[in-house]
């Protein structure tokens, strides 16, 4: 039984602790708490009960002991003359064992008091460390998110910088193809682009007016409809990207459930992991070891950062180069189609053949103008949706990298409030240890083991005062005893007393005992069937404390019938021997325990200056890693910016490609013109002016120019970006074909 109890207070020492542990645990694991102590009770209800019936069956006991006292202290009439003078010497001593009584009382005083401290700061901790954990695991999964996030930006970039290399090696194959079709030798020259604009500039202004202008209407209906089915091409092609858009959004929402899925199961097994006896230094050495991999890919990353500067700077300065030469290329053939045109002035005929060319061009530039206009304002509007995607983008960026950085802020002073929570644990545990082994060598050495077994670990204290206590008053009875022959008879009778106290105080202890489990049931609101049954429980225990109390008295009334009787005083002296040993080998355990924390405090110390200066290298080691992250995200920033620029030359060098293709007639909207169509022009451009460079038409050429450098007085010129941009580009239509040359 006495096992039992002790089963039942580490126990409740137990569930108490895990409930501090689990505090921040699912509401699934109440239910369990509550059956558990639930369980608890009952098991606490039938364990007093058992000690009632141990109860009466000590009384029993104790009934049978007085019969046999009564028989023996006939006997023992003739030894108590013969102790008087003994118990006179131990008067003596009982002095010196009262002051030693004292000061061992004050010390447990003092240790209890440390205890019931040592207790709350202990509770404290394990909420905090609990609470410490969570936000670990929480603050993990986030820098997972961040390091996949910045994984996606950085293949972003890849494939941006690999689009770029190949718009300018097309770009690099469209010049040369352009050389070798025109005839040209551009080798050992600086600037092969204005060799080009002057060729093509020539060539365009000698091939304006070698054609007829009706098989320019045809073109441009046949133009029209090539931009049509190049603009449906575009929107299948936009809706089938679309839709890509869409399947990789879905496959990211399914990693992302997956990704989600696995922290869960990490967390529950991390969880059951941590409900294991795993010591506080393994885990500093394991948050360690996480820094020091923090470490290693924080270089790699700053190496790969250097990397990306460099080929940022290599794109950058080839991208300026490009605007460079496209802007100059630009300004020079517009330079050079306006004036080239008025050199020869016209005929009345030419005036007015010019004057029908101009209006049915206007109609039908202005029809083109409408068509282009409207693809001008849907264009736009996809642009914009592009731009609010992309805003959107940087927000979530941007809020990704805040929270990152108030993640790593977090984690800093979580870490250091663990390392000294481990600490402070580590110092109550040591001291904690000790406490029990100085409390069961008192027990054991003042003569309470089977009273302690039977009470549990939570009511040892109170027992061990009360048993100084009743030394205490045993020494004070066994002087005064000795004194007198008729004193003897008052000591037999103050040694029944002190028995009867002694039964009086297990009866007192288990009555706290019972308040004690009425007031735990009391609190808790959640039982209240459970904390009736209780209240009857405990009724039952008070009425048998009462006939119990009532039985006392009836053995007092029976001890007084015995003052006649002597004492045992072989007994005594033995019991006072027994003190005298467990007095010095207290003040022994005492002197050993001292030193004991001296050393345990020195350890503390050590180990607190440790983890300070291993908390400060921390600190400093994650500030490193935030101003990686802070370098890293403005590399990010730039790499967006260059994407722009690379996005804004391409678009450049397509409008360089169309104005070329105006120059030489084609298909200005239409977006699958092959290079070698553009090509196959020039030649044809070139071969013409050959044929005709021998013919009596140069003036006729200009005069055409020059009717087309005039503008018509009684139209207005178009405004805005779409009018300025294809203003040079008007008199281009009507380039020829390949067919209409023979004729």
């Amino acid at each position: 039984m006495n096992d039992i109890s002790n089963d039942s207070g580490v126990q409740s020492f137990v569930l108490n602790d895990a409930s501090f542990s689990e505090a921040g645990s699912a509401s699934l694991w109440n239910d369990v708490a509550v059956r558990e102590r639930l369980a608890h009770y009952q098991q606490a209800t039938e364990i007093a009960r058992s000690e009632l019936a141990i109860l009466q069956a000590k009384q029993q006991n104790v009934n049978a002991q007085l019969q046999d006292a009564l028989s023996r202290l006939a006997s023992q009439g003739i030894e108590v003359q013969e102790l008087k003078k003994e118990l006179e010497r131990q008067k003596e001593t009982s002095a010196g064992q009262a002051s030693l009584v004292g000061t061992l009382r004050e010390r447990l005083w003092d240790m209890e008091r440390e205890t019931t401290c040592l207790a709350s700061a202990k509770a404290r901790l394990d909420t905090t460390l609990q609470a410490l954990a969570n936000e670990n695991r929480e603050l993990k999964g986030q820098i997972r998110d961040l390091e996949s996030q910045s994984q996606e930006h950085l293949t972003g970039w890849n494939k941006t910088k690999q689009e770029a290399s190949d718009t300018k090696r097309t770009y690099q194959e469209f010049v040369s193809k352009l050389t070798v079709r025109l005839g040209m030798d551009l080798s050992g020259r600086e600037e092969p682009l204005d060799v080009i604009v002057s060729q093509v500039g020539v060539v365009s202004q000698r091939s304006k007016g070698q054609a007829e202008k009706i098989h320019t209407l045809e073109e441009n209906v046949a133009a029209l409809e090539v931009e049509s089915r190049a603009s449906r091409e575009t929107v299948m092609r936009l809706v089938a990207e679309v839709n890509r858009e869409r399947a990789e959004a879905s496959t990211h929402a399914r990693e992302a459930e997956s990704l989600r899925q696995e922290v869960n199961s990490v967390l529950l097994a991390k969880r059951s992991a941590e409900q294991e006896n795993q010591s506080l230094l393994e885990r500093v050495q394991a948050s360690q070891r996480a820094l020091a991999a923090c470490r290693q890919e924080l270089s790699g990353v700053e190496q790969h950062s250097r990397e990306l500067d460099s080929s940022l700077h290599g794109s950058q300065m080839e991208a300026q180069a490009l605007q460079a030469r496209e802007k100059a290329f630009r300004e020079e053939v517009a330079a050079l189609l306006g004036a080239q045109c008025a050199t020869a002035p016209p005929t009345e005929e030419d005036l007015r053949e010019r004057l029908r060319e101009l209006c049915s061009r206007e109609k039908s530039g202005r029809e083109a103008l409408l068509e282009m206009e409207a693809k001008a304002s849907r264009l736009s509007e996809k642009l914009t949706e592009q731009e609010e995607l992309h805003q959107g983008a940087l927000q979530r960026a941007q809020q990704a990298e805040q929270r990152g950085r108030e993640l790593c802020g977090k984690l800093r002073g979580l870490e250091t409030e663990l390392l000294s929570g481990e600490v402070v644990r580590d110092g109550l545990r040591h001291s904690r240890q000790h406490y029990e082994c100085f409390l069961e060598q008192l027990s054991e050495k003042m003569k309470l083991a089977r009273v302690t077994a039977d009470l549990g670990f939570d009511m040892r204290l109170e027992a061990v005062l009360s048993r100084a206590e009743q030394l205490v008053r045993q020494e004070g009875a066994a002087l005064v005893e000795s004194r007198t022959l008729a004193h003897s008879l008052q000591r037999k009778l103050k040694a029944q007393k002190e028995k009867l106290e002694s039964k009086e105080l297990h009866t007192d202890l288990l009555r706290r005992k019972v308040a004690q489990l009425e007031e735990e049931k009391r609190g808790r609101s959640t039982l209240a069937v459970e904390r009736d049954d209780a209240h009857l429980a405990a009724r039952k225990l008070q009425k048998k404390v009462e006939r119990l109390q009532e039985e006392l008295v009836s053995l007092r009334r029976s001890n007084t019938e015995l003052k006649a009787q002597l004492a045992d005083t072989h007994e005594l002296k033995i019991k006072v021997m027994e003190q005298d040993q467990t007095i010095t080998e207290q003040g022994k355990s005492l002197n050993e325990l001292e030193k004991g924390k001296q050393k345990a405090e020195k350890r503390l110390s050590t180990t607190k200056s440790e983890l300070q200066s291993r908390a400060s290298r921390a600190v400093e080691e994650q500030q490193q890693a935030l101003l990686l992250l802070d370098s890293h995200s403005s590399e990010l920033r730039t790499l967006r910016q260059t994407v722009a620029e690379l996005s804004k030359s391409e678009k450049q060098l397509a409008d360089f490609r169309k104005v070329v293709s105006e120059m030489l007639g084609m298909d200005v909207s239409a977006l699958a013109i092959p290079d070698y169509e553009i090509i196959k022009r020039l030649e044809w451009v070139l071969n013409p002016y050959r044929y005709h460079q021998h013919h009596p038409h140069h003036h006729h050429h200009h005069h055409h120019c020059s009717s087309l450098s005039q503008p018509q007085p009684q139209e207005k010129q178009p405004s805005g970006p779409t009018s300025t941009e294809h203003a040079p580009i008007t008199g281009l239509k009507a380039l020829p074909s390949p067919a209409e040359s023979t004729h």
